[in-house]
């Protein structure tokens, strides 16, 4: 929930995650990750795209 608005309600709430992944991946590990990145560009997903905010 976010901050409470004037005319009742929540507003949006925007948080940052922050992922610590080690500074050395080995084999699969690595892989993974890759595949990940790959995945995450292609698809097209904008997690701001609903948002209120971006108007």
């Amino acid at each position: 929930r976010g901050v409470p608005k004037r005319a009742g309600g929540s507003g949006d709430l925007l948080v940052t995650v922050k992922v610590a992944v080690p500074p050395h991946l080995e084999g699969a590990a690595q892989e993974a990750l890759e595949a990940y990145a790959i995945a995450e560009r292609s698809s097209g997903f904008d997690p701001r795209a609903g948002w209120a905010g971006n108007r």
